[in-house]
C-alpha cells in the first residue's frame, strides 16, 4: 500500500503512529510525502519512502483540514509547489476524483 503523508500537526501524529506500528507490529506500507519536514520525520522513524515519481498511484493520503466551516465540513486548500506538483495532483485525484 502506498500512503501519502501530509504536513502539519495532524500528519505529525499520524506519521509517528505509522512509525510505531511498523516497528512494533510489522506494518508493511510505503509512503510518499508532501514536504521535506514530513520526509525527515518518516525517514527518522524507519518508514519506507519512495519519491512521488516512482509510484503509479497513492492508495490513501492523510492530511489535516486547513479550515472547518460552520457545518463542520473540512476544507483543504491545494497549494502546489514546484517540486511537489505531481504529489499534489495525485492527492487531488484521489480526494476529489478529478
Amino acid at each position: 500500500m502506498i500512503v501519502g503523508l501530509g504536513t502539519g500537526s495532524t500528519a505529525y501524529y499520524f506519521v509517528a503512529e505509522l512509525g510505531r506500528r511498523i516497528k512494533e507490529e510489522g506494518l508493511e506500507i510505503t509512503a510518499v510525502t508532501t514536504s521535506s519536514v514530513t520526509y525527515d520525520q518518516a525517514e527518522s522513524l524507519g518508514i519506507p519512502l519512495k519519491a512521488i515519481d516512482d509510484v503509479e498511484v497513492v492508495d490513501v493520503t492523510v492530511d489535516g483540514a486547513d479550515e472547518v466551516d460552520p457545518q463542520l465540513n473540512g476544507i483543504k486548500v491545494a497549494v502546489v509547489l514546484s517540486s511537489w506538483k505531481r504529489s499534489s495532483q495525485l492527492i487531488q485525484k484521489i480526494a476529489f476524483g478529478s
